[in-house]
This record gives structure tokens, C-alpha cells and sequence, in this order.
């Protein structure tokens, strides 16, 4: 089973290139340790400007995981990975027509997604009264 160690960061100017190393050092491990390194997540962290960092989930499989949670028990950010749940919608539910009221960004991701699971969507703002 896969690892994932969140909150990563790198500076504005590092290369995503260095993860890899740097998941090995905080870890105590070698970099030839991690296999199927795969980055699942990327942010920005402006909270402390004007360092401004970038933040990285990465997710990657070593020999014997059981060893390497029992060492770093301390460390919060590592643990199991498990892949995202993808809700399953049946094919008889996808005939009728949805309603998204509002074009923010909320509303539109709303409207994508159900568009990308088959619905008809139907969009509508307000706008200006």
C-alpha cells in the first residue's frame, strides 16, 4: 500500500524536481528508496507574504511501510494513502434535468461536474437586478 506525505513546501523559485529529495531526507531514507513518486496535490501559501510558498501532497510506495510509520509515528503528515472517493451514479438516475442556480465559481464546478457524469444541466444566474 501507497504513503502520502502532505505539506511539503517549496519555495517560489525551487523546482518541483527537488520533492523527491526532500520527502527522502525528512523520512531518513535514500532517494532511490521511494518508488512510484506521484504528486496528488499543489498549492499556494501566501499567508506570510512576502514568502510566498508552494505546498505538495505526494504520494509514493517504499519496501516496508509498517517500519517506516512505526519510526515516524510523530509525524502527522504521513500516512496511508487512500485514493479519493468517486461517487457512482446509476445510469437510470442520469435522465432528468438539473437546475444549478448562480455562475460563481462554485456554481460552475457544479455544472461541469454533473455534466462530466452525463446530467443535463441547465445553468442560470440572476445577475443584475
Amino acid at each position: 500500500m501507497a504513503l502520502q506525505l502532505r505539506e511539503i513546501a517549496l519555495d517560489l523559485d525551487e523546482d518541483e524536481s527537488l520533492l523527491p529529495g526532500r520527502v527522502a531526507a525528512e523520512l531518513g531514507l535514500n532517494r532511490e528508496d521511494l518508488h512510484g513518486f506521484q504528486v496528488v496535490r499543489r498549492a499556494i501559501d501566501a499567508r506570510r507574504k512576502p514568502k510566498v510558498l508552494r505546498i505538495f501532497s505526494v504520494v509514493f510506495d517504499v519496501a516496508d511501510e509498517t517500519t517506516l510509520l512505526a519510526r515516524q509515528s510523530d509525524n502527522r503528515r504521513l500516512s496511508l494513502w487512500q485514493p479519493p472517493a468517486v461517487p457512482q451514479i446509476a445510469a437510470r438516475e442520469r435522465h432528468h434535468r438539473v437546475l444549478v442556480v448562480g455562475m460563481g465559481p462554485a456554481g460552475l464546478f457544479a455544472a461541469l461536474s454533473l455534466a462530466r457524469y452525463g446530467f443535463q444541466v441547465t445553468l442560470i444566474e440572476r445577475g443584475e437586478p
